[in-house]
């Protein structure tokens, strides 16, 4: 099962469900949520009866010289990361990382 978190252009709202197979055995799970809304992702999971193994996430690095990319990549390192925000559990967790230069 692979899982979708997706922010809406709505302030509020929280929904989830299942998507068409992709392939036998294969299947889609997304959350879709309100840009001010902050959810227990690990909650909406075990209400759906989906017990996770391992948890894959991506972030990304910006290298640059342009004086607007350097203040929005300081500002994406302050703020929390995708981690830390939807509290997911440490143990079962998988970063991939990928560096933008520009």
């Amino acid at each position: 099962i692979f899982v979708s978190i997706i922010k809406c252009d709505s302030p509020f709202g929280v929904s989830s469900s299942f998507t068409k197979e992709i392939a036998k055995g294969l299947r889609v799970f997304e959350i879709k949520l309100g840009y001010m809304e902050v959810v227990d992702v690990e909650q909406i999971l075990k209400d759906e009866v989906i017990y996770e193994k391992t948890i894959f996430y991506g972030t990304e690095d910006i290298i640059t010289r342009n004086i607007i990319w350097k203040i929005f990549s300081m500002i994406k390192k302050l703020s929390p990361s995708f981690v830390q925000f939807y509290k997911l559990p440490s143990e079962e967790l998988h970063g991939v990382m990928t560096r933008f230069e520009m």
